[in-house]
């Protein structure tokens, strides 16, 4: 994977450390957003020097694909307005990749998140990267749900988990895309 890509209305790109301002700003714009359907932050969440760090480590393991955490900004001007994530781990002997996202309060419902994921999917199973892409979405998290069946993945109704979020523990459901690219493929 390389780090940054352009889409027609996107800069997606991974940041460092000088970007951090950007970062945090983007975070404490949506916190109340956000906040309902992630787990609780530590204290120092919102903070330069805690992003700092985030931001290094996030460096740190894109070199292995452990972890991948793309910065959506519209092609016009440098405000973050969103983010994706791919966390790698392997899963019934295949590659594994929890895919996340975030999308700025003004801009969700405008296809960013799609667009955004509809350009990287393609390269992580054409790169070999992951097998296969997951999802772990809250029940009720409706544009999420949408989102995930319009690029294909299918939800696995067997497949549940409780997660301690901001409204407490809450009933997510397991969402997958498998890889079209077969090893066979790859090799030719």
């Amino acid at each position: 994977m390389d780090k940054e890509y352009y889409s027609s209305r996107l800069h997606v790109k991974l940041l460092d450390t000088t970007r951090v301002s950007d970062v945090l700003d983007f975070l404490i714009r949506n916190r109340n957003c956000f906040e309902i359907y992630e787990e609780p932050k530590p204290k120092d969440y919102y903070t330069i020097d805690y992003q700092s760090r985030v931001l290094n480590v996030e460096a740190a393991t894109f070199n292995d694909s452990f972890y991948m955490r793309y910065y959506l900004s519209p092609l016009y001007n440098k405000n973050i307005i969103g983010t994706v994530s791919f966390k790698k781990y392997q899963h019934n002997n295949c590659t594994t990749m929890l895919v996340g996202y975030k999308i700025d309060k003004n801009f969700q419902r405008q296809g960013y998140a799609y667009e955004t994921l509809s350009l990287l999917i393609p390269r992580i199973f054409f790169t070999g990267e992951a097998t296969r892409l997951e999802a772990l979405v809250d029940a009720t998290n409706t544009p999420s749900i949408n989102l995930l069946k319009k690029l294909g993945f299918i939800h696995h109704s067997d497949d549940i988990a409780f997660r301690n979020i901001g409204r407490g523990n809450t009933l997510h459901h397991l969402y997958s895309l498998e890889s079209p690219i077969s090893v066979k493929d790859m090799h030719q």
